[in-house]
């Protein structure tokens, strides 16, 4: 009943964050190659230590570039995220890429099953958007959810950067690639404030 009523609670009362990845931020996701995305993996398996086999929680995981990446080098990867569109593409490019990842729809802040794994992994700028206590308890959460010689992997924001190079207007160029078995599909969209200038 409990669970019932903060998942309620938590439909009424909208984090602008909502409506910053369900409709801005997925644009910004698919602009990620292959290629970038196998250098981000190659860094989480160096730094970890983590071997073939391992079982992985890729936590807010969205299309599920890197869960799909770890689970093509023979992790078990179980990835989560709060917006079931981000969880249907993911399903869709896993299964076209052959790998099995076990996708599931839960919010970082009410990670409410009691798995543990080898490694857990929170990448590319998914940590920080709540306040303090809710970001500790995110961190708390993802912990409890290592096996006693776990890893916990995550990525920050270089916050010095961001102030020093701040623009809070701009050009935004976007380039999309999907890879659909032999076929490499791509189309370009320049963007200006938000809004969209051209594509191709």
């Amino acid at each position: 009943m409990d669970e019932q009523l903060s998942t309620a609670n938590r439909q009424q009362t909208r984090h602008w964050t909502d409506d910053f990845f369900e409709a801005q931020f997925g644009t910004v996701m698919a602009t990620r190659s292959p290629e970038m995305t196998r250098k981000q993996v190659d860094l989480i398996v160096e730094k970890t230590g983590i071997r073939p086999g391992a079982s992985v929680l890729d936590a807010c995981c969205g299309y599920g570039r890197h869960a799909i990446e770890l689970a093509k080098r023979g992790y078990r990867v179980v990835g989560i995220d709060r917006f079931g569109n981000y969880l249907d593409e993911a399903r869709k490019q896993a299964a076209s890429e052959g790998v099995r990842v076990e996708f599931i729809q839960i919010d970082v802040r009410e990670l409410a099953f009691d798995r543990q794994f080898d490694l857990v992994i929170n990448v590319w700028t998914s940590f920080g958007f709540f306040n303090d206590e809710t970001n500790a308890s995110i961190m708390a959460s993802l912990s409890d959810r290592l096996v006693d010689s776990g890893k916990l992997f995550v990525e920050l924001v270089n916050r010095d950067w961001i102030v020093k190079n701040f623009q809070p207007r701009g050009w935004w160029r976007a380039v999309y690639i999907r890879l659909t078995d032999d076929a490499v599909c791509g189309r370009e969209e320049l963007m200006h404030e938000g809004q969209k200038v051209t594509a191709g």
